[in-house]
């Protein structure tokens, strides 16, 4: 599908395009009301995008700060009350997220190689890497318990204290 430029018809006759999702905007798909809506704004183009099922959020890296809402109040029409403002703000971008399996818990990587882990609408951020190279993946491990980022020319997996888990 390379070069190939696809068009949804959005509500109120706007259009979305794929290069839309790689420009800066995260587009939401609504199955029950067959559309497709998109959040702008974000300082840079969102990287990674995830859903925690236990906070029932939508997150996505992009922003000075992990951009978390709440999916029964999605960010649309200018709607802010759904925001989850989720760790703290800084001055290098998120550019990696990982949500953490079962848990309110959520991962992000700045530009700047911070790792840190933070709970959903909370401010407090526990710091797992405080520099690096700007990673250019991250994931959880599928029990929640292990992160793996990718960075340069390597990977690294951290293990989260058992403290985060009580």
């Amino acid at each position: 599908m390379s070069g190939t430029r696809r068009a949804h018809r959005l509500e109120r006759g706007r259009r979305l395009s794929g290069r839309d999702l790689r420009c800066g905007r995260v587009g939401v798909a609504g199955c029950g009301r067959q559309s497709l809506r998109r959040r702008r704004h974000f300082p840079t183009p969102p990287r990674s995008v995830g859903f925690s099922s236990a906070g029932d959020a939508l997150v996505a890296s992009g922003a000075f700060r992990i951009a978390a809402w709440d999916l029964a109040r999605p960010p649309f029409d200018g709607e802010r009350g759904g925001a989850l403002e989720t760790g703290r703000p800084g001055l290098a971008a998120v550019v990696e997220i990982a949500t953490l399996p079962g848990r309110k818990l959520v991962a992000a990587a700045y530009a700047n190689g911070r790792i840190v882990i933070a709970a959903l609408g909370a401010h407090d951020e526990l710091v797992l890497q405080a520099a690096g190279p700007e990673p250019c993946a991250l994931v959880a491990s599928p029990d929640g318990r292990s992160l793996a980022a990718a960075a340069g020319d390597h990977v690294s997996l951290l293990s989260l204290p058992d403290a985060l888990f009580k």
